[in-house]
């Protein structure tokens, strides 16, 4: 088992860090979410907003960022997933803004291509 091999218990945590690089984003249309404002939580939208999780009704939902990420390093690759202060401190840009100029242009705005290329570079 790995604790035996780090010399560590069975049931103590254990921190492990690692830089990655972004080399590749998954650009569709489902790179943002609606979600309650208190809970985070995916929302669905019927007539009325309503959050399972907290059995609450809401009067408006927050657009979250939930971009889907190919990470590499000397080891390999992984599929992460972004979420909303990640990629917001990387890029520099609320979800609103992008949101907004996706649906006016799509991801054929230079823009956006631009923001979204910050976190390739960054």
């Amino acid at each position: 088992m790995i604790h035996n091999q780090l010399n560590v218990e069975p049931n103590e945590k254990i921190l492990f860090k690692n830089r990655k690089t972004i080399s590749y984003i998954y650009m569709n249309n489902d790179f943002y979410y609606n979600s309650f404002v208190v809970c985070r939580k995916l929302m669905e939208i019927e007539s009325k907003f309503y959050c399972v999780s907290c059995s609450k009704e809401v009067e408006y939902l927050k657009l979250r960022y939930m971009l889907k990420v190919l990470a590499t390093d000397e080891t390999g690759s992984a599929w992460l997933v972004l979420f909303d202060k990640e990629v917001e401190k990387v890029i520099g840009h609320d979800i609103e803004t992008v949101v907004e100029l996706y649906l006016k242009d799509g991801w054929a705005s230079n823009t956006l291509k631009l923001m979204m290329n910050d976190l390739i570079t960054h």
